[in-house]
């Protein structure tokens, strides 16, 4: 079947992606999301938290794991990417000041839902991609 999808419309212009054109950019997207998650354990770092009586360091990705990406076209705007259940763990130090500092290490576990929406416009006489919005819950 050859079915396409409206993605946007474009100053007179209009963008067809067919099912198959999705298809292709869910399975890119999955492919970076693998190399992604290869690099980011153990490698990436995150900053450290200062705040007052209360200190987080040495923090870094144990585990990364964004599951499968979706992408849907969202009429008249672009298209949107959702990774609904993705997971993190993350390692590091912990300080509390009550009395005395008190130290110890720490491992959080966190499941979100990611979602960005690219939009497609005219500028100049060119298409290109916007930011439309992105949430993480």
């Amino acid at each position: 079947l050859g079915c396409s999808v409206v993605a946007a419309k474009v100053d007179n212009a209009r963008i067809l992606v067919s099912q198959k054109g999705l298809d292709f950019a869910e399975d890119v997207a999955f492919y970076m999301v693998d190399i992604l998650q290869d690099v980011a354990a153990d490698t990436l770092k995150l900053p450290n938290v200062y705040g007052g009586k209360f200190e987080a360091y040495s923090l870094k990705f144990k585990s990364l794991d964004l599951g499968k990406p979706e992408i849907t076209i969202v009429p008249d705007v672009g298209i949107k990417m959702r990774m609904p259940a993705a997971k993190i763990t993350v390692t590091g130090s912990w300080a509390i000041q009550t009395m005395w500092w008190n130290y110890g290490t720490m491992e959080m576990d966190a499941n979100m839902r990611i979602e960005a929406i690219a939009g497609i416009k005219a500028e100049n006489g060119r298409l290109v991609t916007t930011s439309e919005g992105s949430s993480v819950h």
